[in-house]
């Protein structure tokens, strides 16, 4: 800043001479002198100006902005979705699935139903069968004392023939190889079951036939039976 300073100052007094005298700097190095060679001075006359300490103003150059031109983004175009060209397609497909699994699974449903009345059907029909063979090998037997297991002692009403029939049917369903008989003891409808020579066999079923809890009476008493020869 000092050095600058000086500088200044040092131009200031070399070209105080001048200004005084009314010449220039520059007026002063083309004067000819005798003895003296001729100094020709070319310089702008802006750079003139500045040597001989005279006012000018230097024009500015004013730049204009260059307008940047904006390309136009051009607007993404939203790729259109895929749409199903028949919308109600896989509905139709998945109901109609859906209609045959509810088909074959009622189909299965009624084939067992009827496989299992045909199962009871055939048990029945065995049972019967076995059933008709008894009476058929009672008729065979001859006629002797013994002893019967008595299963129901009810009244004279029809009502209480009604209920001895339905226990005989079901010790003929209960113990096929047995006879069941119903009587009119009077004055008492009665059920009766076997032809037993012996009590201690009659004994034996009894005890089963109150396990099965066919009838809690179930006792033995003395009666006719047929026995095979």
């Amino acid at each position: 800043m000092t050095f600058m300073l000086k500088t200044y100052l040092f131009f200031i007094i070399l070209l105080l001479p001048f200004s005084v005298n009314g010449q220039t700097f520059t007026e002063h190095l083309k004067q000819q002198r005798s003895g003296h060679g001729k100094i020709v001075v070319v310089q702008d006359s802006i750079l003139e100006r500045i040597v001989n300490n005279k006012s000018t103003s230097i024009p500015v150059i004013r730049t204009h902005p260059v307008k940047q031109e904006q390309t136009p983004q051009k607007k993404s175009e939203a790729t259109p979705k895929k749409v199903d060209s028949v919308p109600g397609k896989r509905d139709d497909v998945s109901t109609s699935a859906e209609g045959k699994n509810t088909k074959k699974a009622t189909e299965s449903r009624a084939r067992t139903i009827q496989e299992a009345h045909l199962k009871v059907e055939k048990q029945k029909t065995s049972r019967e069968q076995a059933v008709e063979n008894v009476s058929y090998m009672a008729r065979v037997r001859y006629k002797a004392e013994g002893f019967r297991i008595q299963v129901y002692t009810g009244g004279n009403s029809r009502a209480d023939k009604g209920k001895a029939q339905q226990l005989q049917q079901r010790c003929r369903q209960e113990f096929p190889e047995l006879s069941a008989y119903v009587h009119f003891v009077s004055p008492h409808w009665v059920c009766r079951v076997g032809d037993f020579k012996d009590r201690e066999e009659a004994q034996r079923y009894a005890n089963q036939i109150r396990r099965k809890r066919l009838s809690y009476e179930a006792r033995i008493v003395k009666s006719s039976v047929l026995l095979a020869r």
